[in-house]
């Protein structure tokens, strides 16, 4: 998978190959945050699109043929009979349209009428019968490209807050294009509107965005009686892992087999988790606690460390089967409330989450140990192929990556320049004590 980003929020040219795992590093204000960005945009806007356009206009169907039956009988009192009919035939026409689309739809709201024994003149039937069909004509002859613009740039606009466009070049044109299997999704926006989508096969495959691991507590119902939770603004990529996390209790039943299947296969993924996370993960009462021998009851989610709920998340996902077989993963600075024994574990799990569920993962970092840990994993493994390295730089307020794959002492020299500072500044103060 290649992605090619020009005039994107703070990134002005990107190259990104993402083959396994991408790990992206530099400076803080570089656009490292924008790559996985992105990337989560795209797939989760297009996503299953198909389904997601028929529930749509199975809604805006539903909703206007309502509202044309509601006037067109307007009345306070409506009778038991006109009142199911309202009801069914907005119901029964927008299922019936978004799954056949052809079909006779004068003959249908007479044979609904017919069947609530309303009464209605031929000249009112057939002004009812115009007035619905004039605007389930409007609804299915908007295009799929369209819609699926619209879905993309709602996506763009809510996840990068409304500035798509370059912060630095105000004219110009943003341009993407994802290439997947040599098939190219293409996507240019001006003025942080969608202009042009090309979108040439299917997306299946989810992103998740992990950026925080306090989200967790938000699961938690308890925790929306606490002003800070309740009041807390979530971003559409946190919004997202939440809603995965929840959407399973509904689907359990459906994921069995899934997870049982997970659990063996991982099972040296499962040996690193249980070992920083001991214990049992339990969902009671829209609730999340620790089960563990270590305590003489569960424990809230709330009340685990930082760090701890880090690894408690990537537990969930796998034990609820929501990371799936070639999902993507961006994972932006993880290692950072992790001390550097579990930055090492964390690190051992990515390259292992990798190679067993073959997943494009994307990660950035400031840490040159968390950096070695990916690599020594990855070589110990033997999946340092599907390894590639980046360097975020900012050279005269132009923001670009460069492929260091083959360099990597690039990207520690640089981590490193604020430690030789330290070293000097060290230096002077013992030279001044010493006079």
């Amino acid at each position: 998978m290649l992605l090619k980003i020009e005039n994107l929020g703070m990134v002005d040219r990107a190259n990104i190959e993402i083959n396994g795992i991408t790990i992206i590093a530099g400076d803080n204000n570089t656009g490292k945050s924008t790559i996985g960005k992105a990337l989560f945009a795209i797939f989760n806007a297009l996503c299953n699109s198909e389904e997601k356009i028929k529930d749509l206009r199975k809604q805006e169907l539903n909703k206007n043929i309502k509202r044309i039956c509601m006037d067109y009988f307007d009345k306070e009192d409506l009778p038991i009979n006109l009142f199911e009919m309202t009801r069914r035939l907005p119901r029964n026409l927008s299922n019936l349209l978004t799954e056949h689309k052809n079909i006779d739809i004068e003959n249908n709201i007479q044979s609904i009428i017919n069947h609530y024994q309303i009464e209605i003149t031929e000249e009112s039937l057939k002004d009812l019968q115009i007035k619905i069909k004039n605007s389930v004509d409007k609804i299915m002859n908007v295009s799929e490209t369209d819609l699926q613009k619209e879905f993309l740039q709602r996506y763009f606009l809510e996840v990068f807050n409304e500035q798509i466009n370059s912060l630095s070049n105000v004219n110009s044109i943003m341009d993407i294009v994802l290439t997947i299997k040599d098939r190219d999704i293409k996507i240019k926006f001006s003025n942080d509107r969608c202009i042009k989508l090309e979108v040439p096969y299917k997306i299946l495959h989810e992103a998740f965005y992990i950026d925080d691991p306090f989200i967790i507590n938000s699961l938690n119902t308890k925790s929306l009686s606490i002003p800070f939770y309740r009041g807390r603004y979530f971003s559409v990529e946190q919004r997202h892992l939440i809603d995965s996390i929840e959407k399973y209790d509904r689907l359990k039943n459906e994921n069995v087999f899934a997870s049982l299947f997970a659990e063996k296969s991982l099972e040296e993924i499962y040996a690193i988790l249980n070992d920083v996370v001991e214990g049992n993960i339990l969902f009671q009462d829209n609730n999340i606690s620790l089960q563990s021998k270590k305590f003489n009851k569960p424990i809230n989610i709330n009340n685990l460390s930082t760090g701890l709920k880090a690894f408690v998340i990537l537990k969930i996902l796998l034990e609820r089967n929501i990371l799936k077989e070639k999902d993507v993963l961006i994972l932006d600075e993880p290692e950072i409330h992790l001390h550097p024994k579990w930055q090492m574990q964390y690190a051992q799990i990515i390259v292992l989450l990798q190679k067993f569920f073959d997943l494009s993962i994307i990660v950035t970092t400031h840490s040159a140990d968390f950096l070695a840990a990916i690599e020594y994993y990855a070589k110990k493994h033997k999946n340092i192929d599907k390894c590639k390295f980046y360097l975020a730089k900012n050279e005269d307020n132009f923001n670009t990556f460069v492929d260091v794959t083959n360099e990597t002492e690039e990207i520690y020299k640089q981590m490193f320049i604020p430690k030789f500072h330290l070293d000097e500044l060290n230096y002077e103060l013992e030279e001044n004590e010493d006079e």
